[in-house]
């Protein structure tokens, strides 16, 4: 039967848009990823600079309503599917007769938000308002019954989150809203926010006041390279034989220092908003959005697709 575990893994092959981990960019890109925090911010990654806010260990998920004002939902998986009609799509899409509990979750979840009047009422508005033919929000959601209840917490695949900072039923956390036509996004999503209760928690402060003090390793990182070659940005792209053996140092110490920064990142953080435990951060630099992910949360992932 078709599993959450396989679903899980293939939304998260299937990468989101404008969202890059640092520790898995190419060389190229982590090297002028460095360049730009070196010269722009004089290494140093500061919330009152740029947003620094918590990665959420949720679901990749979309609602809205369309031109005819009826209610869908959209997974990273399934596309855009009327409310109710989740275990239908995903029967045609896999080929199954039966669908795991998980399914049906996700099912309950779009008749959920459907018949929420206060989330309804509002979506219909802000088309109106704003002379939309549909609406879309996008972002991450914590659905209860998908998780694991763990004594006060609810465990999300890898992380464990307080029950008492989520919501009774799902926890929302909105990063965009779109329609046909431009509009206040900031203004929209203010508003949604106004209509969170204890049942559904729609969260936008995910933001952490943060400084983290990268200068000298960047300028480390630079020194080592030109010691090893001081024209080690032609060697790094070179194809020739001659330069294979230097090119492969290089690489790897570029790799190894990728992973060194990530971990640099999370040093100074000590906890999430809602819980101990975070999967990682989420670093807009320069209009560009970067993540990067906790070794615990790693290695908890590890353990949970061993499983």
């Amino acid at each position: 039967m078709y599993s959450f575990k396989e679903f899980l893994l293939e939304v998260s092959n299937t990468p989101r848009q404008g969202l890059q981990q640092i520790s898995k960019l190419s060389i190229p890109k982590f090297v002028e990823l460095l360049k730009t925090i070196q010269i722009e911010y004089k290494g140093i990654l500061s919330s009152d600079k740029l947003e620094i806010r918590e990665k959420i260990d949720g679901s990749n998920f979309k609602f809205g309503l369309d031109e005819n004002n009826e209610f869908f939902i959209e997974t990273a998986y399934s596309g855009i599917v009327k409310a109710g009609e989740y275990i239908k799509v995903i029967k045609q899409k896999k080929g199954i007769d039966e669908v795991p509990d998980f399914v049906k979750h996700f099912n309950d979840l779009s008749l959920y938000l459907k018949n929420n009047k206060k989330l309804f009422n509002l979506l219909k508005k802000q088309k109106e308002d704003n002379d939309l033919s549909f609406i879309k929000y996008i972002g991450e959601i914590l659905y209860n019954p998908l998780g694991k209840k763990i004594e006060n917490r609810i465990k999300f695949v890898a992380v464990e989150y307080d029950k008492s900072k989520l919501g009774n039923i799902a926890t929302f956390v909105p990063i965009d809203v779109i329609g046909d036509k431009p509009i206040d996004k900031n203004k929209l999503i203010k508003e949604l926010i106004k209509i969170s209760d204890k049942d559904l928690k729609i969260i936008s402060n995910l933001r952490i006041d943060l400084t983290i003090d990268l200068s000298t390793d960047i300028k480390t990182f630079f020194k080592e390279l030109e010691r090893k070659a001081k024209n080690w940005e032609e060697i790094i792209k070179s194809r020739k034989k001659k330069d294979a053996e230097l090119r492969k140092i290089l690489r790897e110490f570029i790799i190894q220092f990728q992973e060194y920064i990530e971990n640099r990142i999370h040093e100074l953080v000590k906890k999430g908003i809602l819980g101990n435990n975070f999967e990682g951060l989420v670093l807009n630099i320069k209009g560009n959005l970067y993540k990067t992910q906790t070794k615990h949360f790693i290695e908890n992932k590890k353990k949970w697709e061993k499983v």
